[in-house]
């Protein structure tokens, strides 16, 4: 079970790291280089490796920044290509599935990033 410490801790970090911490070179152009995508999965890791050496064993903390590093930048390869493309087509609001607006792509992207976020530390928090 995870704690609600835990839970807005999370919320917090994901905020900071993946808003506060993105620059306009990283928003603007992970849809279209591997490195600002890089970049910013790198700062996003970065913005985590505090809480996760704090509330996991050094084992479970090297696991959880590496599970999300991975699953950050398989995400935002595919979701920042697609909402970059929904947004220049003017296709800002929600649709019906399968065709999601540049919104809903966003939603989904946050969506995804904490079922892995909170999946890993409820996994890795047993080591």
């Amino acid at each position: 079970m995870i704690s609600l410490d835990i839970v807005i801790i999370i919320c917090f970090l994901h905020w900071v790291a993946d808003f506060v911490c993105q620059t306009d070179w990283m928003a603007q152009n992970k849809s279209k280089s591997n490195k600002p995508l890089l970049v910013h999965v790198g700062v996003y890791t970065l913005v985590f490796a505090p809480f996760a050496f704090i509330e996991l064993s050094v084992l479970g903390a090297i696991a959880f920044l590496l599970f999300n590093f991975v699953a950050h930048v398989v995400t935002d390869y595919f979701t920042s290509r697609r909402s970059s493309r929904l947004h220049k087509e003017g296709k800002l609001g929600s649709s019906t599935i399968p065709n999601f607006g540049f919104f809903s792509t966003i939603g989904f992207d946050q969506f995804i990033h904490y079922v892995c976020l909170f999946g890993s530390y409820v996994v890795l928090s047993t080591l």
